[in-house]
């Protein structure tokens, strides 16, 4: 049996997100704790399989297991500016074989994003979605800048943001960015536990560490990734098919 531990985050609105730091980037978001963990298996089956895809094998033997490593309270659900759960395991010390792999899958991810783009019709990036939600455009545009604020909770500063009318230059720009202020970090640096002072979020208090950043990096782009690949602009043509996305990040509840 292949086990996981689950760090669990709750919010005080009753919804889960269950994080798999083993696999960077697995996470569920749920109704409850029970809905969120009831899914998390078929997210590392996807996780692993995405991984394969992109011919990073994650070793396992078929039959997942799962533990709750740690329950985190947090004061409501995850946004930017809201509070983000430093757990036990983001605090570990981060050697460069594991920044590696962080980074590899950072690039899997970006190269799914970016397929998606370019095979979208241009007209549709800022076709307004039935349910009022933002365009693709605005969606991608929030994932560059979010980019820049995570780098912001380590005190790492990226130029100013590109031209959302060429979105896929703004990604890709965001990301050398981003890598370039990682692999900056001294070995000391990486290990650290940073308290933003600048735009801090509703706990002044909270965390961050490298781990933490590179976790939510892939957690973050991943979840939209997979909202973007069932969204209405997306299935209405032929892209869904061609994509190359894990697909996690849901899970409802009572």
């Amino acid at each position: 049996m292949s086990r996981y531990h689950v760090y669990l985050e709750e919010n005080s609105d009753g919804t889960c997100l269950a994080h798999v730091p083993d696999l960077a980037g697995c996470v569920v978001a749920g109704g409850d704790r029970a809905s969120a963990l009831v899914a998390v298996p078929d997210a590392i089956r996807a996780y692993i399989d995405w991984c394969g895809r992109h011919g990073d094998p994650v070793p396992e033997d078929g039959v997942i297991g799962v533990a709750v490593a740690e329950v985190v309270q947090t004061a409501g659900p995850s946004r930017r500016g809201g509070v983000n759960a430093l757990f036990s395991a983001d605090r570990a010390p981060l050697g460069d074989a594991e920044l590696r792999t962080y980074l590899r899958r950072m690039g899997y991810a970006r190269s799914d994003l970016l397929a998606l783009v370019r095979a979208l019709p241009p007209a549709a990036l800022d076709a307004p979605p039935a349910d009022g939600h933002d365009t693709v455009r605005q969606i991608l545009a929030h994932i560059a800048s979010t980019e820049a604020w995570y780098l912001s909770r380590l005190g790492q500063r990226m130029a100013a943001d590109g031209d959302d009318g060429d979105i896929s230059r703004r990604l890709i720009d965001s990301r050398s960015q981003a890598v370039g202020a990682i692999l900056r970090l001294s070995p000391r640096q990486r290990d650290l536990v940073y308290i933003p002072t600048e735009h801090p979020s509703a706990d002044p208090e909270e965390g961050w560490t490298l781990r933490k950043l590179l976790r939510r990096f892939l957690e973050h782009e991943l979840m939209h990734l997979h909202a973007l690949r069932e969204s209405p602009v997306v299935t209405g043509g032929t892209v869904a098919s061609s994509l190359d996305v894990p697909p996690t990040g849901h899970a409802t509840g009572a």
